[in-house]
């Protein structure tokens, strides 16, 4: 995935303070994806540094999707949000499950991932790992818990 970054900074007249905005172009999926955030630009008096908060949620789903259980554990590292919710209110849990990708569903849930929440029809991974026929997830799932 190629990703091209444009960083653009305002100066506000307070201390040392700058409104940052990050735009993120996913030349792959033609995503446009952008982020506000207020940072502590650095202060030579005392060395702060910058420090910028960015939603990984849509990159941690696309890992997911794709069953890659290396770029799942490195965004989860950087800080994504295991339990985080797409559009349907699914979980990363629920879309390995629904998949079969058994090392993401494996990953997810050492990382504390909430085996037993429901998107907004009810439905959790273990009803998506039945449906689908993926018994090693189901199996999986049941050792951690899933009613």
């Amino acid at each position: 995935m190629e990703i091209k970054m444009t960083h653009i900074r305002s100066q506000t007249q307070h201390a040392n303070l700058s409104t940052t905005r990050f735009i993120f172009w996913d030349v792959r999926r033609r995503l446009l994806c952008m982020l506000s955030a207020t940072a502590l630009c650095l202060v030579p008096s005392v060395g702060l540094p910058q420090k910028i908060e960015i939603d990984l949620s849509p990159f941690l789903f696309d890992a997911v999707r794709a069953g890659d259980a290396g770029k799942v554990s490195a965004l989860l590292a950087q800080g994504a949000d295991v339990n985080s919710r797409n559009d349907t209110r699914s979980t990363p849990l629920m879309v390995a499950a629904a998949l079969g990708h058994v090392e993401v569903v494996r990953l997810l849930l050492k990382r504390d991932a909430d085996v037993n929440a429901a998107n907004q029809d009810g439905i959790t991974a273990l009803a998506y790992a039945e449906v689908y026929g993926h018994e090693g997830v189901v199996a999986l799932l049941k050792q951690h818990g899933a009613k």
